[in-house]
Order: C-alpha cells, then sequence, then structure tokens
C-alpha cells in the first residue's frame, strides 16, 4: 500500500519506529504466518487473525509485508466495512498506545492510512486508543490533517480539524498550517480555509493568499453558496 506516491512520500527505510521484520526474512516464516494474516487483515476475519496471534503475541509489531506494514497497517487499509471495523477494533483492543505509531518503509502510520481512505470510524478507532496519533506527521512532516485534506475527505477533515482545532498550532509551524490551507482550498473545504485565515492571519504565507484567490477564480459558486448558506 505506497500512499507515499501520492503525497510525495519519500522510499525510505530510515524511520525512527519502524516494526520488526524477521518475518520477511524467511520465506517459510512468510508463507506460515504473513500470507494468512495479510489475508485475515483484508477479509475481517478476526477468528482467523487471532488464532495466529493467540501462539506468538508478539507478531502484532512485526512486519508481514515488504513494505514492511504491520497487520494494523493493512487492516487501517482493508475497504471500510462493519467487519473489518470490528477486525480492527479488536487489533486495537490488544495493542499499547505506541504500537498505533509504528510506521511502513514509507514512514506512514496506520492512523495516517485510514485518514488517507477517508475511514471515519477506522480513524476514530484507533484515536479512541491514542490521540495523540492526530499530531503525529509522516517523515515528509504531511499531518493526518493536511493528508485528509489532500484526498479531499471534506467530512473527516471537518472532524480532525474539530478536534484538534484548539491546539493545531502547537504542533503545525507555519509552514504547515500554510499547507494545509492549500490543501483545503484546492479540496473547495471553503468553510475550513475560512476558519483558518480568520485564525491565523499572521501565519499565512502571501503566496498562500495568491493560491486562494487563483482557486476562487475558477470555481467562485462554491463560496458564493456558502454565503448563501450562512455558513461562513
Amino acid at each position: 500500500m505506497d500512499y507515499g506516491h501520492s503525497i510525495d512520500v519519500t522510499n525510505t527505510s530510515c524511520s525512527i519506529n519502524l516494526p520488526h521484520k524477521d518475518l520477511l526474512e524467511d520465506i517459510q516464516e512468510y508463507n506460515k504466518t504473513c500470507r494468512p494474516l495479510m489475508k485475515a487483515s483484508f477479509m475481517g476475519d478476526w477468528q482467523a487473525a487471532k488464532a495466529i496471534i493467540d501462539e506468538r503475541q508478539e507478531l502484532v509489531l512485526f512486519s508481514i509485508t515488504a513494505n514492511q506494514e504491520t497487520l494494523l497497517h493493512l487492516a487501517a487499509s482493508a475497504e471500510n466495512t462493519k467487519q473489518t471495523q470490528e477486525f480492527l477494533q479488536n487489533l486495537v483492543n490488544i495493542l499499547e498506545m505506541k504500537d498505533l505509531e509504528l510506521e511502513d518503509r514509507n514512514s506512514w502510520n496506520a492512523f495516517q492510512i485510514a485518514v488517507a481512505n477517508g475511514s471515519m470510524e477506522m480513524v476514530d478507532i484507533m484515536l479512541q486508543k491514542n490521540q495523540a496519533l492526530l499530531s503525529i506527521p509522516n517523515m515528509k512532516n504531511d499531518f493526518p490533517l493536511s493528508i485528509s485534506a489532500f484526498y479531499g475527505h471534506l467530512d473527516l477533515t471537518r472532524h480532525l480539524y474539530q478536534l484538534s482545532e484548539g491546539t493545531i498550532d502547537t504542533y503545525m509551524t507555519t509552514r504547515d498550517l500554510n499547507f494545509f490551507v492549500c490543501h483545503c482550498i484546492r479540496s473547495e473545504m471553503f468553510d475550513i480555509t475560512l476558519k483558518l485565515l480568520t485564525k491565523f492571519p499572521y501565519k499565512m504565507f502571501d503566496q498562500t493568499y495568491m493560491i486562494i484567490l487563483d482557486e476562487l477564480a475558477r470555481r467562485p459558486e462554491g463560496l458564493i453558496h456558502l454565503i448563501d448558506q450562512n455558513r461562513i
């Protein structure tokens, strides 16, 4: 699941929080353990995964793909159904908070992958375990809020912004905030864009205002609609 290609994440093995990758170094172990866990995660088959994990609890901290994804990474990237949500919930229940921060080879953690997929339910399952996930960027300094806006997930971006509105400027630099604003305006998230401009006018770059004006010039109907609905 190489989400890095879409948002310019460097493909690197220099992440500071990689899982164990011992299973990948033995083809027999890979076929015996990794393949069944991969299949179980995509199918949302918790019983199949649990049968393997019960024998070796430490497997939840191991890479099971060549991209060094853990079982949690794959669960977060699965199609968002009731069954896969239950799988993720069961998995998160047996993990420690810090386990949710493990990164793949592209420095993406499972939460960032769920955000990229727009999986609101999966995002909330992980946030209930570890609220700090909101403020953890990948190696390219893309925060969950920016990832959500980049992929155009309006409802999820609003949800994450509401959760972090009071603290966003404590972990996002001026550069990060400007990137977030640009992602919002390009995804036609006019209401969030205006909130950011109103709250942080002193942090906006001139280039950011130019991008906003250019985007509004291309599709002014979105802003007009918001004004008509008294949303801004």
